[in-house]
């Protein structure tokens, strides 16, 4: 299905065309107007990274806020979620709250640090992002970067106050991580002072979840800061 025409300028990064089509106005080019995908050109323009558009369809009075009619996504999730850190700080510079969430509970802090976008989520954190939110799933935005082996984007949030044992629906950052194989990661979650006997929905540990990966170096990292028993072949953890 062929785009709506301020879509389909947008998509160009042609800002020309776009600034010409909000002056001549119409139902087709009104900056609320959804596209077959239940986008707004907004939401177009800061996915792909158009900050010019951006900065046009907020001119024009674009809703920074507005949300996606399928996932509830706000221009702003797209643009942390591909890294358009210009695009990001404008948005958030024009008023867009950051701590809204999508239809999965998500927030565009979550989609930042997933990707490994530490410039979006350094200027989302400035703007007011909630470090301690959780998805649906239980997923906090620790957890997400953590499982990726998002270094600095650790370093980020636990600076700006995340709780490192944070636990929501049965889901720990210190068992992902190590699952995850992500080992420096999980020395900056245990420096921070995670529990080492926090277990996850399953009931297994950050030790358990290592062996059960194959994460060597998770495993030798564990067995570093505690003492390991075998019982009836459940790996107990007792903390040194």
């Amino acid at each position: 299905m062929e785009s709506p025409p301020l879509h389909a300028a947008v998509r160009a990064g042609d800002v020309v065309q776009l600034r010409e089509l909000l002056q001549e106005g119409g139902a087709e080019v009104e900056t609320g107007h959804l596209d077959s995908g239940g986008w707004a050109a907004l939401h177009a323009a800061a996915d792909g990274g158009h900050h010019a558009c951006v900065v046009a369809l907020l001119d024009a009075g674009a809703d920074m806020n507005q949300t996606a009619a399928l996932s509830d996504a706000t221009p702003l999730m797209l643009a942390a979620h591909n890294g358009h850190t210009e695009c990001v700080a404008t948005i958030i510079e024009a008023g867009a709250y950051v701590n809204k969430v999508d239809a999965y509970l998500s927030t565009a802090l979550m989609n930042a640090v997933e990707e490994s976008h530490w410039g979006c989520a350094s200027l989302l954190i400035t703007g007011g992002a909630d470090v301690n939110l959780v998805d649906r799933s239980g997923r906090s935005a620790l957890l997400a970067a953590a499982e990726r082996g998002g270094e600095q984007c650790v370093d980020l949030l636990l600076a700006a106050g995340a709780t490192v044992n944070l636990t929501r629906l049965g889901t720990s950052p210190l068992v992902n991580t190590a699952w995850h194989g992500q080992s420096a990661c999980l020395r900056k979650l245990l420096e921070a002072g995670a529990n080492v006997n926090q277990t996850d929905r399953e009931g297994d540990t950050a030790l358990v979840s290592a062996v059960q990966a194959g994460s060597t170096e998770c495993v030798d990292i564990l067995l570093k800061v505690r003492t390991a028993h075998v019982v009836s072949g459940v790996v107990h953890i007792r903390q040194q």
